[in-house]
């Protein structure tokens, strides 16, 4: 899903969510970088592991997806506050090796 703007909140969340079929084993936040904080902060494998990057209209839909993700959903993550510019909502399906924060 990299690269597709959604403009809806709930429609970025129930997209996400269908594709990674659960919510517990995985993790969400927002950033306006994504592969970079997947990688360098959450030790996420780009080429191996399992994740979906949404770029949202606004950092304001991206937030709100991700609060939908972790409150309807179970997802883990940060309740985050990002600036302007983060437009992407990640999710990452969580492993030993992965870094959860918050």
């Amino acid at each position: 899903m990299t690269g597709v703007r959604i403009a809806d909140a709930g429609a970025v969340a129930d997209e996400v969510h269908q594709e990674c079929q659960g919510g517990a084993d995985w993790y969400v936040g927002t950033a306006s970088d994504p592969r970079h904080r997947l990688a360098l902060l959450h030790n996420v494998d780009l080429e191996a592991g399992r994740y979906v990057i949404v770029k949202c209209t606004e950092a304001g839909v991206a937030l709100a997806a991700a609060r939908l993700l972790r409150d309807e959903h179970g997802y883990q993550g940060a309740p985050g506050s990002g600036g302007p510019d983060c437009v992407y909502l990640y999710v990452y399906a969580v492993t030993a090796d992965t870094r959860q924060l918050g």
